[in-house]
Parts: structure tokens; sequence; C-alpha cells
């Protein structure tokens, strides 16, 4: 996610069941600002994704704006793609 703008410590992620919630409040400055352009609009968030099945949140990391948010999928083995092995079978004689 690109939050630029923001820091580390206006972010909270949380994870409940398979949602995952990130959170954003920024700090208003002490002074109060009169912007003649303001480029970037900083204002607080809430983004929510559902994950499917078997992910897993590894991680996150928050460089330079961008929010990075590892996910990894646990495939138990039953349920694992399979690969079915092909067998010649002979033509027929004739």
């Amino acid at each position: 996610l690109a939050l630029a703008g923001f820091r580390q410590e206006d972010l909270d992620i949380q994870l409940e069941g398979t949602r995952l919630t990130v959170k954003g409040a920024p700090q208003q400055p002490e002074k109060e600002t009169k912007w003649l352009h303001q480029g970037l609009v900083n204002q607080a968030f809430s983004l929510s994704f559902t994950l499917a099945e078997n992910m897993e949140v590894s991680g996150a990391t928050f460089t330079n704006g961008l929010l990075h948010i590892d996910l990894t999928r646990n495939e138990p083995e039953q349920i694992a793609p399979q690969r079915i092995a092909i067998s010649e079978r002979p033509a027929l004689d004739s």
C-alpha cells in the first residue's frame, strides 16, 4: 500500500480470522496549516481484505511510505495439487 505522509506509529494492522484490516490515523500538527495546494491528503483510513483459506500473514515492513504485507500460503498435502502419471499402452496389434 502506498501511504506517503504516514509514519509507522500511525499505522495498525490486525488479523481476525481471515479478515486483514489496515488502519491509519495520522497525528494532526499542533499548529493549523493553511494550504494553497495540498497534493497528498493525509487523513484517517481503514481498509479490509478477506484472505483465502490457508493464507497467513508472515510479516510487514514500512519503508519510504510503502507498506508491504507478506502473505504465505500453507496448503496441507491433501489439498495441494498432485501430479498424475500417464502410462503408455501398447497399440493394438493388427
